[in-house]
């Protein structure tokens, strides 16, 4: 019989370059999504569910955010806290016993609020963006530590203060200035730390280029002004003050002695607060937000609920893309604090970058099918042959196994 030799067929240059522009497209979807993936790491606030789940139960993480004129008061804040630990507890999650403050507990929250403070440190004193906070928000919002640490926002006291690193500057000339005291309106505030809150773009074009201190919601509320559009108002930048701290006392008019704040101070009932989030069990995508609007029962039509676990990934960038013409358009009286515009700007970045991939798919896809369809076309086999050929093969490594069975089994 004689054999027939396999000719020896060399690629065209148009099989070369198909393949080159295949190879190069699919990196490119690669490099996009190490390019997404970078964006959103960069944002930690809208990670907290990550990090919840690693205790071993899958986890999510929402968002809501009010009008300032809604009036959410710390005891409003209380009642969604008892609210939704009963919800939780009713759906199963966690045992009747827990409380929102045990250490056994399956979900946390924070909630906070914006607006200004004269913050005084001997004869110099800065008028500074100041974000009143309580929960657990520096979990939420776990900062880069310039030096000290991050005040517990459920602890007793409420006399605690993290400086950003312009602040510390102005004030001290130095970040290194964990222990020290500031006064606000007179009263002295342990400074427990530093944060460098001003180090990613995003948060910088989100008005987080300016001085900024995070104080007890109760801070703020006594002692400052609550007041949400500072967030983007010019007035939030600092100025130095020529007259001593002192100054900021008041003098009793009849005694002409110095009244000084004291903790019983701290002001009660005091509404503003703007912005409450949520960390649970999420046996599914998307469960958390459903959760505590039907939970809390939040009329969508006036409050903002994001779902911060899912905003990256492609079925919600799609949503943006759908929306993309009319999302800039603000119909609720809802202004957001600068970790919410800076995530709104990294999924308007990542939904072009999502647009690329999807073209670059496209464009495989399209080659691919080109490919197959000509091979087809100059096929010079059938389907009933590549059967055969299939079977004949499976026959033999059948074979080829059980030949090495029979000459090792004796060994």
């Amino acid at each position: 019989m004689s054999k027939h030799p396999r000719t020896k067929r060399r690629m065209s240059l148009g099989h070369i370059v198909t393949i080159i522009v295949l190879v190069v497209l699919a990196v490119l979807v690669f490099l996009l999504q190490l390019q997404r993936n970078e964006l959103a790491t960069e944002l930690p606030e809208q990670h907290h569910g990550e990090r919840w789940s690693l205790s071993g139960t899958r986890s999510g993480q929402a968002s809501v955010y009010f009008n300032e004129s809604s009036g959410i008061t710390r005891d409003k804040i209380r009642e969604f806290d008892y609210k939704m630990n009963q919800g939780i507890t009713r759906a199963g999650f966690q045992g009747s016993e827990a409380l929102p403050e045990d250490d056994n507990t399956v979900w946390g929250s924070c909630y906070s609020a914006a607006g200004m403070l004269t913050v005084a440190n001997g004869r110099r004193s800065v008028s500074t963006l100041a974000y009143g906070v309580g929960g657990d928000f520096f979990q939420f919002h776990p900062m880069e530590l310039a030096g000290g640490y991050l005040f517990d926002g459920t602890a007793v006291m409420k006399d605690y203060v993290v400086l950003d690193e312009n602040l510390a500057w102005q004030l001290f000339g130095s970040n290194d200035i964990s222990g020290k005291t500031v006064e606000i309106n007179g009263i002295p505030h342990l400074i427990t730390g530093v944060v460098r809150v001003g180090t990613n773009r995003f948060y910088k074009a989100a008005g987080m280029n300016k001085t900024v201190i995070f104080t007890s919601f109760e801070t703020l509320a006594t002692y400052g002004t609550i007041d949400n559009t500072a967030i983007t108002s010019a007035a939030a930048s600092s100025k130095d003050a020529s007259t001593d701290a002192s100054s900021s006392k008041s003098k009793d008019s009849d005694s002409g002695n110095e009244v000084v704040g004291v903790a019983s101070d701290v002001a009660e009932g005091v509404g503003g607060i703007t912005c409450y989030e949520v960390v649970m069990p999420s046996p599914v995508d998307g469960y958390v937000p459903s959760f505590v609007i039907e939970t809390l029962g939040f009329d969508v039509e006036n409050v903002e609920v994001m779902d911060n676990s899912s905003r990256f990934g492609n079925r919600h960038l799609l949503s943006v893309l759908g929306h993309y013409s009319t999302r800039s358009m603000q119909f609720k009286a809802v202004v957001y604090p600068y970790w919410e515009n800076a995530a709104r700007a990294v999924e308007d970045i990542s939904a072009l970058i999502l647009v690329l991939q999807m073209i670059c798919i496209l464009i495989i896809v399209i080659l691919l099918l080109i490919v197959i369809v000509q091979g087809y076309r100059h096929k010079k086999w059938t389907i009933e042959s590549a059967w055969q050929g299939f079977k004949d093969w499976q026959y033999d490594v059948s074979a080829n196994m059980k030949n090495q069975h029979e000459k090792w089994k004796y060994f």
